[in-house]
């Protein structure tokens, strides 16, 4: 990410997966608009604050129909990956069929 955005995950409007206990939200790339502003603070971290209608757009035309944002705390990731130098905050995307999902690992500090 191109530089540090402090939101409150609060106010994302996130649901939690059952079976990974993960944190997420997902924005629909066949869309007008984006009525919750932190969801769209974070995507324009991701895809750019240009056109981020237009990029939504192209995802779409291109068969990405959902963008998913996943959340999952870090402790957890040092427990099960091992290490004490996880990185606080990880953004990976993972290239699916349909949905372009974004996975990030840190706090809600």
């Amino acid at each position: 990410m191109p530089e540090t955005l402090e939101l409150d995950l609060e106010k994302l409007g996130m649901h939690q997966e059952e079976k990974s206990k993960k944190h997420y939200f997902e924005i629909s790339t066949d869309s007008s608009g984006i009525s919750n502003q932190y969801q769209k603070m974070l995507l324009e971290q991701m895809l750019g604050r240009d056109d981020i209608l237009e990029k939504l757009q192209l995802l779409y035309k291109v068969g990405r129909k959902n963008i998913r944002c996943l959340f999952v705390d870090s402790n957890y990731v040092v427990k099960n990956i091992g290490t004490s130098n996880a990185i606080p905050r990880l953004c990976v995307a993972w290239p699916f069929q349909e949905t372009l999902v974004f996975d990030f690992a840190g706090t809600p500090e």
